[in-house]
């Protein structure tokens, strides 16, 4: 079936002038502005704070609401604070004062951590260098240690030397026996002598220095004197020129001017005794005088007994 369209018409012609006139364009323009604005739709305001509310509360639950509630007020600058007492003192801040819990916690935790962390980074074999020093200081050590030692040692054995000789001295009545500085009559005291021995001279060398009469010696490095003013605090002869100071012997001085050839020999004879063996000498001697003399005491009481009768 054909279907026959009608032909086209011709459209309306298109109006290509202005609708209005030129002339009114102006008053038209104005009377749009003039013209009210379209009414605008009333809109509900919204309470946003309530709507976060609400969601908080959905979200997080009362029980955690109530507690931050409660720890706000508590800070609440409303709150007054408590007093503070023993049972109450005031907050320690940890970072400042080391003393507290937090730096004793931390001394506890860490300090032990910290050292093997150190530890680990120390190596554990010394370098050549290292035990080149070590053995060196340990051998200073030692040798300022015998140094020190035999020090002590000289010292002990000066002043042992120095007490022996004055009992072995005293006991053959020698004055001058109150220092070595002390001399007098230009010859060594017994005291001297002694200890001259004592100190690494032989007593043959010492009996030499004996024959030697003079106001000054060294020997061994040591200087002795026996002429220097005052003389000797223990002479009687050289009492006056000591006055106060004068410390008189337990005994009558064997030489009157507290020294002479044979104070000198004794000393050398004394330096080189041993002076237990020389302490044993003594007391056998002392047996055998004590002995003689109660044997003459007794001869004594007998005799007069025998005269008596």
């Amino acid at each position: 079936v054909r279907v026959m369209c009608p032909a086209p018409t011709e459209a309306d012609d298109v109006k290509t002038e202005p609708v209005i006139l030129p002339v009114d364009q102006e008053s038209y323009e104005d009377s749009l502005e003039e013209a009210p604005a379209e009414p605008t739709p009333e809109v509900d305001s919204v309470d946003v704070t309530e709507l976060l509310e609400d969601h908080f509360e959905d979200t997080v639950g009362e029980d955690t609401i109530a507690k931050i509630e409660y720890e706000d007020a508590d800070a609440s600058p409303d709150a007054e604070p408590e007093p503070e007492t023993e049972e109450n003192p005031p907050p320690i801040d940890p970072a400042v004062d080391l003393h507290g819990e937090e730096w004793t916690k931390y001394e506890e935790d860490d300090a032990h951590d910290m050292y093997e962390d150190v530890e680990a980074e120390i190596p554990e074999e010394e370098t050549p260098e290292e035990e080149a020093a070590d053995d060196l200081a340990a051998r200073v050590n030692e040798e300022n240690a015998a140094k020190a030692k035999a020090e002590a040692e000289a010292k002990a054995y000066a002043e042992q030397s120095f007490a022996e000789c004055q009992k072995m001295c005293a006991a053959d009545n020698e004055c001058c026996n109150i220092d070595i500085v002390q001399g007098s009559n230009q010859r060594l005291s017994c005291l001297q002598a002694c200890t001259m021995v004592r100190g690494g001279v032989t007593e043959d060398d010492c009996d030499a220095e004996c024959a030697d009469v003079k106001c000054d010696r060294t020997v061994n490095g040591v200087t002795y004197h026996h002429c220097n003013y005052p003389g000797c605090g223990d002479v009687p002869a050289h009492k006056d020129s000591f006055g106060d100071k004068f410390q008189p012997a337990p005994y009558e001085c064997a030489a009157r001017w507290g020294t002479d050839d044979d104070s000198c020999k004794k000393g050398c004879k004394n330096g080189a005794r041993d002076y237990a063996e020389w302490k044993q000498f003594m007391k056998e001697l002392e047996e055998k005088e004590a002995e003689k003399k109660a044997a003459e005491e007794k001869a004594a009481a007998e005799a007069k007994a025998k005269a008596e009768a």
